[in-house]
């Protein structure tokens, strides 16, 4: 038999600091990681896990072409190792679009529209997004629901660009260190 509880004060609630605000739920809906993750580094863990915390569900795809030396399963598995949250899908992606590699720092600017070269960066994007978008549709292949991606979080200047092409939020995340 269990004794009747014993009458007294309530627990008084934690005190939450100023600066961190009470969190009812993830910010966005669907959340876009991308990388070649060659190898995976502390860095990318971290972008991974501040797009986890802020997200219903994240997807990573790991970025591959022709003459990697490290196997794209392994950079896949060793992701889904250190990121086993059910709400997080490492993707695997072949990119070997001939310009494979998304424009960064200045460029980027002018490559929205394909004015820093005459189009040759703009078909780097497409060609780029295109694998990033076939990594999304094939979980939807898979019978998983992929919502729409709202947020792309990246360390990178050409974030901003990637995330109009996505029409979601660019969540910029501090390098570390």
């Amino acid at each position: 038999m269990t004794p009747p509880p014993v009458p007294g004060p309530a627990p008084e609630p934690a005190l939450r600091s100023a600066a961190a605000p009470a969190r009812r739920g993830p910010r966005y809906e669907h959340g876009l990681v991308i990388g070649a993750f060659h190898p995976p580094r502390a860095g990318h863990h971290l972008l991974i896990d501040t797009a986890a915390a802020a997200c219903a569900r994240v997807t990573v795809t790991v970025t591959a072409s022709a003459g990697e030396a490290a196997p794209l399963a392994l950079r896949v598995a060793r992701l889904r190792e250190a990121h086993p949250q059910p709400h997080i899908a490492i993707v695997p992606v072949a990119d070997d679009a001939e310009a494979d590699r998304l424009p960064d720092g200045a460029e980027a600017a002018g490559a929205a529209d394909g004015a820093a070269d005459g189009g040759g960066a703009d078909g780097a994007w497409r060609a780029d997004v295109a694998a990033f978008r076939a990594g999304l549709a094939l979980r939807s292949v898979l019978g998983v629901r992929v919502p729409h991606v709202d947020a792309v979080f990246t360390f990178e200047p050409y974030g901003a660009e990637l995330a109009r092409r996505f029409s979601a939020a660019h969540v910029p995340v501090p390098p570390p260190g």
